[in-house]
């Protein structure tokens, strides 16, 4: 099998959340990403997962100085 039939798809204003949980639970490494039925990109986990990890340090960084700034 080359290609599945039902290709599982995500919307460019769908969360990084809702794509990473669409790749975990159909247990796919990239979505193409669909705008009115027209194919305007493709993501892939990789891509998710760095994004999310650059999320994550932001966060610590801006807790880590609150924190500093507390004290």
């Amino acid at each position: 099998r080359v290609m599945t039939h039902n290709v599982i798809t995500c919307r460019p204003e769908d969360s990084l959340t809702r794509v990473l949980g669409l790749m975990t639970r159909y247990r796919v490494r990239h979505l193409p990403v669909l705008e009115a039925g027209r194919l305007v990109g493709l993501i892939s986990i990789g891509d998710a997962v760095k994004h999310r990890l650059d999320e994550l340090e932001l966060e610590a960084a801006v807790l880590r100085d609150a924190y500093i700034a507390g004290h």
